[in-house]
């Protein structure tokens, strides 16, 4: 049989008639405006994709240049959704903190591969700070990306420590 006479007209953009002469709808091939309110149901959607580093444990430097946090890198696989990338205490029996020893300030990236992304500045004379910071990427198309925290220092004689934080990234 002879599928395609017995189909006025196939738009190539939507339909298509495979090998076997069935016709079925291309992948893509239906867009968001077309689906009926509620048609795509909970079991239909993908997952969230996560991943968490290990604790940065008690990192400190008094490098002017920026450094890398240790463990404080992560690596996710994105099918093109925006991504949030969370700086938090990593929830043990241990004090998160964000400490600055000196007269100089604590300065710390979050980069993208390498491009940055954004960071956190934490003044001197020995001021402490434990808070979660969030980021969030809205343009990433699907794709593997590594996401780092980097530090440093803006001065001599200060030293910047951070303990006890992890690196969360979470396409949503």
């Amino acid at each position: 049989m002879d599928v395609s006479k017995t189909i006025p007209n196939v738009d190539s953009s939507s339909l298509e008639i495979a090998s076997d002469e069935t016709l079925r709808v291309k992948d893509s091939g239906i867009t968001t405006a077309k689906l009926a309110d509620g048609s795509v149901t909970a079991a239909k959607k993908a997952a969230l994709n996560q991943q968490e580093s290990s604790s940065c444990s008690a990192f400190s430097t008094t490098s002017t240049s920026l450094v890398d946090v240790t463990n404080l890198s992560i690596t996710i696989t994105t099918n093109g959704r925006p991504v949030m990338i969370i700086l938090r205490p990593n929830h043990s029996s241990q004090e998160s903190t964000i400490y600055v020893n000196g007269s100089n300030h604590g300065v710390y990236h979050l980069f993208r591969d390498s491009t940055f992304v954004g960071g956190g500045f934490m003044p001197g004379s020995g001021l402490q700070g434990s808070c979660p910071t969030v980021f969030y990427e809205s343009s990433l198309a699907a794709g593997t990306y590594t996401f780092k925290i980097q530090a440093k220092v803006t001065g001599a004689a200060t030293t910047l420590s951070m303990s006890n934080y992890t690196l969360v990234a979470i396409e949503l």
